[in-house]
C-alpha cells in the first residue's frame, strides 16, 4: 500500500469513527442537544481537525442519514421497474430494509430536533413514492390500506426494537458502525415474517 493510498484509508477510517460518534451522543442527547464540542472531545480533536472532514453538524447528519436514504432509494428504484410488483415483495423488501436500519430510524429519523434536516424531505418524498406503488392506484381507499400496511410495517420492526433488550444501550464502537451501515438485522426471520404478515392483512 503506498503512503497515498495509506492516507486515504486513514481519513476514512476518522470519517467513519466520527460518524460512529455522532451516532452515540445524538441516541443520548438528540440531536438539538449534541454540539460539534461534543463531538470533538469524545474523538480527541480539535475543531479543526473535524471541520477538515465535515463543516458543520448538520452535515455530519446528513452523512449519518445517508445509509438509510440511499436504502430507501434502491427500494424504490426495485419497484418501479415491475410492472406490477407483488404486495408481499414490496412489503418483505421494506421490512428487510426497516430491520436493518431500525436503530437509525430511531436515533435520528424520529429525533424532533432532526426534524426537516439531513434531507428528511428527500426520505419522505420516496416514502410516498413507495406508497404510491404498493397502492397500485390513486384511489382514496387503496391510498389509505397502504398507508396502513406501511404504518404496520414501520410500527411493527420498531416497537419490536424497542422492546428488545439487547437495543436498550445506545450503540458504541464497532456496533455503532454496522448500525451505519446496515450490516445486521435487528430482527429474526421468523419475526420479519410475522410483519409482513401483519402488513399484509391490513392492505387486505
Amino acid at each position: 500500500m503506498t503512503d497515498t493510498q495509506d492516507a486515504r484509508r486513514t481519513g476514512a477510517d476518522t470519517r467513519q469513527r466520527i460518524l460512529a460518534v455522532a451516532v452515540e451522543l445524538f441516541s443520548t442527547q438528540g440531536y438539538a442537544g449534541t454540539s460539534i464540542r461534543d463531538i470533538t472531545l469524545a474523538m480527541g480533536m480539535t475543531k479543526a481537525s473535524l471541520y477538515y472532514y465535515f463543516e458543520s453538524k448538520e452535515q455530519i447528519l446528513e452523512a449519518v442519514t445517508e445509509p438509510l436514504r440511499r436504502a430507501m432509494e434502491e427500494l424504490v428504484a426495485r419497484a418501479s421497474v415491475l410492472p406490477t410488483p407483488p404486495a408481499v415483495e414490496l412489503l418483505t423488501a421494506m421490512v428487510d430494509m426497516l430491520s436493518r436500519h431500525a436503530l437509525l430510524l430511531r436515533t435520528v429519523f424520529d429525533d424532533p430536533s432532526a426534524f426537516k434536516r439531513g434531507r428528511h424531505e428527500d426520505a419522505k418524498k420516496k416514502v410516498r413514492t413507495f406508497e404510491a406503488i404498493l397502492a397500485g392506484s390513486n384511489a382514496p381507499g387503496d391510498r389509505v390500506r397502504a398507508r396502513c400496511a406501511m404504518g404496520a410495517v414501520h410500527a411493527g420492526v420498531l416497537a419490536s426494537v424497542a422492546a428488545d433488550p439487547r437495543f436498550s444501550e445506545p450503540p458504541r464502537g464497532e456496533r455503532a458502525v454496522r448500525l451505519l451501515e446496515g450490516a445486521d438485522h435487528t430482527l429474526d426471520a421468523d419475526l420479519r415474517h410475522e410483519v409482513v404478515m401483519a402488513a399484509l392483512r391490513a392492505l387486505g
